[in-house]
Formats: structure tokens, C-alpha cells, sequence
């Protein structure tokens, strides 16, 4: 009886077929008109009127000093940097030094406040900022619109320390709402920007932390732009720089308020204008065609 032969193994094919590509989810929504966008905007701002009172309760509901701390914290920065600056390192007469912080400061501190926590606001937001829909430009004006009730009451103070400082009163004072809106549109842009960005990259909180930083030794708060009297000014080099700067002007407007003089103000208000309107349009044409997008990748 004759045994079978095993059946010999199979070759491998010459030919393999070529590995089946790997499925990639792209995310892609549709581009909401700039025109439908800014409606949407002016229909909801009741809206951001709800979000930025429960935001400012939720912030110092359990605090003591509750609304005290937002001006009592920039308050004593400007003291100790006054003093640090005009005493020990020599930064000029204290009865103009002074009230020269602490005006700077003030306008300074909401900037710093309200784009630290903007930029993150969408992020933030998202437990509703997922589940439904309302224009996402809102988001990054809470923080700037919970701030206006601090910055106000620093103002006052900032008044009171320039006035005690011989400072005087001056016509100037009309400026003060000017002040505050230029500030409330530079904060509100620059977060509406990060707080996009943000969503497709985390890192974005930490480089708006550091430019923060920066920021503060490229804004004059405790450096005069121009030669005063004894005190020390910036070098003439680094003034276009500083100009330059969009807080600067913010700064300058503020302090021309409240003590009726502020070095190079003109070229610093074109600066901050050109930059709002820079960014304005980065805004909208970012919202425009990331908006629906960036809510699914929260």
C-alpha cells in the first residue's frame, strides 16, 4: 500500500498585496459667512452680560474682601514697585514717580488678568461650549467684561494717589471711559486669538504666560518713555519697540486720564489701533472658518 506524499508547503506569493491604508478622521466643518458671524455675535450678547456676572459671583463668592482683592493686589504691586524703584534704585521723585506706577499698573494688571484667563477660555468652556451652540467669540470677552467692575474701582484709587500727589484736576478725566474700552478691546481680541489656538495646541497657555512676562518690561510701567526732569527715561533705541507694543498705548491713554499728561501718546494710540485692527481681523476670519471645527476637538 503506498503512502501519500505530504502536500508540499505553500509558497508565498510574489505579489503580496499592499497593506490596507490606515483610516484617518479629519475634521472638517463649514465656513460660517464673516457678515452671519458678527450677527450671531450681536444676538447673543445678553448672553455674554449672563456668563460674565456668574463668572465674576463664582470668582469671589467665597472670598472675604470678595472684589477688594482684584485691587488691592495690583494696588500693592505699584506701591512696592514705586517705592523700590524711586528709593533704592534711584527712579526719581517720589511725588512723580508714584503716581506714575500706579496708574501704569492699574491699566496693566486688567490686560494681564484678562488675557491669562481668556486665553484658555474656550478650553475651558468646554462642557458647553460642545453641546450647544452660541457664537464662541463670547468666550474670550467673559473674563475681560468680569475684570470692568476691578478696573473701575482701581481707577479711582490710581485718581486719588495722582491727586495726592499734586497731580491736579484736569479735563482729561472725559478720557477715562476711552481708556477703559481701548482695554477691554485689546484683552478681548488678544484672547479671542490665543483661546482658538489654544484648542489645537495646549502649549499656547504657557507662550501667553511668557509673552506676558515679557511684555511687562517692554510696557512702560516703571520707566518714564521720555527724559523727566531727573528721572530716568527709556533708551532712545528701544522707544520705537516699546511703542510699538499694543498695551502701550492702553498705558499711555490711561495715564493721560487720570494725571492729564502721557509721553509719545499719539504714536502709541496708532500703534494699539493698528494692532486691534489686525487682530479684529484675525479674529473673525478664524472664527469663521475654525469655529465648528474647534468644538469637536474639545
Amino acid at each position: 500500500m503506498t503512502t501519500p506524499a505530504p502536500a508540499a508547503p505553500a509558497q508565498p506569493s510574489a505579489d503580496p498585496s499592499p497593506a490596507q491604508p490606515s483610516h484617518v478622521l479629519e475634521l472638517t466643518g463649514e465656513w460660517t459667512p464673516p457678515s452671519r458671524l458678527l450677527r450671531d455675535l450681536a444676538g447673543h450678547l445678553d448672553l455674554l452680560w449672563l456668563l460674565g456676572k456668574q463668572d465674576f459671583n463664582s470668582r469671589y463668592r467665597s472670598a472675604s474682601l470678595g472684589l477688594l482683592w482684584s485691587v488691592f493686589l495690583p494696588l500693592l504691586q505699584g506701591v512696592v514697585i514705586a517705592v523700590v524703584f524711586s528709593h533704592l534704585v534711584g527712579g526719581g521723585n517720589v511725588s512723580v514717580y508714584v503716581p506714575y506706577v500706579i496708574t501704569g499698573i492699574t491699566a496693566w494688571s486688567y490686560l494681564q488678568q484678562s488675557v491669562s484667563t481668556g486665553a484658555t477660555s474656550i478650553v475651558d468652556a468646554g462642557a458647553i461650549a460642545g453641546k450647544i451652540y452660541f457664537p464662541r467669540l463670547i468666550l474670550p470677552a467673559i473674563a475681560a467684561s468680569a475684570n470692568l467692575p476691578g478696573l473701575v474701582i482701581s481707577l479711582v484709587i490710581a485718581w486719588v494717589v495722582a491727586l495726592g500727589s499734586g497731580a491736579g484736576l484736569h479735563w482729561t478725566l472725559v478720557v477715562i471711559p476711552g481708556a477703559v474700552v481701548l482695554a477691554w478691546l485689546l484683552a478681548v481680541l488678544v484672547s479671542a486669538v490665543a483661546s482658538l489656538a489654544h484648542v489645537y495646541s495646549r502649549d499656547i497657555r504657557y507662550v501667553v504666560q511668557a509673552g506676558l512676562l515679557v511684555l511687562f518690561y517692554a510696557t512702560p510701567v516703571i520707566y518714564f518713555l521720555t527724559a523727566t526732569g531727573a528721572v530716568r527715561a527709556l533708551p532712545a533705541g528701544f522707544r520705537p519697540l516699546v511703542v510699538a507694543n499694543p498695551a502701550t498705548g492702553v498705558v499711555q491713554l490711561t495715564r493721560f486720564a487720570l494725571t492729564g499728561h502721557a509721553d509719545l501718546l499719539g504714536p502709541a494710540l496708532l500703534s494699539t489701533t493698528a494692532w486691534l485692527v489686525g487682530l479684529a481681523a484675525i479674529a473673525v476670519l478664524a472664527y469663521s472658518r475654525f469655529e465648528r471645527v474647534a468644538c469637536d476637538r474639545l
